[in-house]
């Protein structure tokens, strides 16, 4: 790989991380969007969770069709 274009590249990966690095954290707009980033994070933490012990469950139930963890999935929900 030619390395002006390894530079550029670096060059605006860079620009990018640096502009929302000033925006989430320079900003009051900024800090209170990565707030609500990092509580979606926590929530997307206990969905995954669900699902691997979906998963579990049904691997030990003898298989998992797309139906099934359907199924299971909309049960565990309306707990």
């Amino acid at each position: 790989m030619d390395k002006r274009t390894t530079f550029w590249n670096s060059f605006f990966l860079g620009l990018v991380l640096g502009a929302a690095g000033l925006y989430f954290l320079g900003t009051k707009k900024g800090r209170e969007k990565l707030k609500e980033v990092l509580e979606i994070l926590d929530n997307e933490e206990e969905i995954l969770k669900s699902l691997e012990e979906t998963a579990e469950n049904l691997a030990k139930k003898g298989g998992a069709s797309l139906n099934k963890i359907l199924q299971e999935l909309d049960i565990n929900s309306k707990l």
